[in-house]
């Protein structure tokens, strides 16, 4: 913009940040006279209210500042202080004497995000909060994060390509409880997607939800059995306690009968999966958000609500990650262990296709040597079997599946395998 101003007079200029956003930088060039830029965000400023300047003071830093011959520069980043943040800005110009000048600015999106972890993922660091958003797509030629915090908008927040087909982005004042999807662009084609690592569903057919990490934990000075005086009930939430002709029960149900399991003298409690499956009714086992909790169970936030309920009563459980899904191969891996370590963790493999694979890779939770305990393969059980030879695992030091370590095994097709450590 060119502008011209009298002596004393202002000249104000916006500019629109969003979540996406990372940097915003403003010029000023003076052609004649002597103007000062003024950069404040959410009101105009004034000569003694303003966020950024270009030169430092204890109070208020840019990002990177010059003040060369006949211009000003001021660029606004997480690292500023005060850090960036969503909204309007105003770049306002004054003028010391009759001046003659032009002002222009950009804003640019961050890039891929550093922080760890799939899926929507909050965080809250240095007074900046928001969430990450990661997920794989090898295929698409972009893909943007659309939901309630951007107003469902399809192209304003765009995934950076990371590599190895993973995109993400950090998104600021992204919170929990807030519905999301992805929109993902092939050629011509544009496809809405939720999350495949959500933790959190509105229902099997809905929209992903930025599900939240804290809970207010109250079953400190909980204790685990010896696994000898262990006695294990297998409980199914959507019939524990139900109400018979409506709906299925769900997990605050569950809380209010934990007391006659333990009179019962029950002391751990092994859930039959509660992995987000089509429709209300299922007995778990045709998972279709394998990271999500059943939402007609009541979510996440119900599943820690009934961990939290059952730990006060003196009832553990287990502990099952479902950290391997590829829907293209149907192949899928979960790790169930108790403490963790040799003897205790345990990887289940299983192969819902007729074809065999001798050099698949899986996550595993440490290196080492893991023994194929079982392979359903074996012709003992059948003599239609083909009696696959499956030879144990080594564990390599090599991330994969969200773990640390990982190792090539090969699978039978139509097979579950079970491996342990000794």
């Amino acid at each position: 913009y060119y502008r011209s101003l009298n002596t004393g007079q202002w000249s104000h200029f916006t500019v629109n940040v969003s979540g996406t956003d990372s940097e915003a930088e403003f010029l000023l060039t003076s052609l004649s006279g002597n103007p000062d830029i003024y950069v404040r965000q959410g009101e105009e400023p004034t000569l003694d209210e303003w966020d950024f300047r270009p030169f430092l003071t204890p109070a208020r830093l840019a990002t990177s500042f010059s003040i060369r011959e006949n211009s000003e520069r001021v660029s606004v980043g997480s690292d500023s202080n005060p850090a960036i943040q969503n909204g309007r800005y105003f770049i306002s110009i004054h003028a010391r004497t009759r001046t003659l000048f032009y002002v222009s600015g950009k804003v640019t999106p961050t890039g891929a995000s550093d922080r760890p972890g799939m899926g929507a993922i909050p965080f809250d660091a240095d007074g900046t909060a928001g969430a990450t958003f990661r997920v794989w797509a090898p295929n698409a030629d972009s893909v943007h994060v659309a939901g309630e915090f951007n107003d469902w908008d399809s192209t304003a927040s765009p995934l950076t390509l990371e590599g190895n087909g993973h995109w993400s982005v950090d998104f600021r004042s992204a919170t929990p409880g807030q519905h999301y999807q992805y929109v993902i662009r092939n050629g011509n084609d544009t496809i809405w997607r939720t999350d495949p690592r959500e933790q959190e569903i509105t229902n099997s057919v809905g929209d992903s939800v930025i599900a939240d990490p804290e809970f207010n934990w109250t079953d400190q000075g909980f204790g685990i059995p010896p696994w000898n005086e262990l006695v294990i009930y297998e409980m199914h939430i959507g019939t524990f306690n139900d109400i018979v002709g409506g709906t299925p029960g769900d997990l605050d149900g569950a809380i209010e009968r934990l007391d006659h399991l333990q009179d019962l003298g029950i002391n751990c409690i092994e859930l039959m999966p509660v992995n987000e499956f089509p429709g209300d009714f299922s007995w778990g086992y045709n998972p279709s958000h394998p990271f999500a909790v059943e939402s007609i169970y009541g979510g996440p936030e119900a599943l820690k609500r009934f961990v939290d309920a059952a730990h006060k009563r003196g009832l553990r459980g287990q502990s099952l990650n479902f950290h391997h899904v590829n829907n293209n191969d149907k192949v899928v891996a979960f790790h169930r262990w108790d403490q963790g370590g040799n003897g205790d963790d345990v990887i289940v493999v299983c192969n819902f296709k007729n074809q065999q694979w001798n050099d698949y890779r899986i996550g595993l939770p440490s290196d080492g040597v893991w023994k194929v305990r079982f392979n359903s393969d074996w012709n003992g059980y059948s003599s239609d079997f083909g009696n696959f030879y499956t030879p144990d695992v080594t564990g390599e030091n090599s991330a994969y599946d969200g773990m640390n370590f990982s190792g090539i095994i090969r699978i039978p097709p139509y097979s579950t395998l079970i491996l342990s450590k000794d």
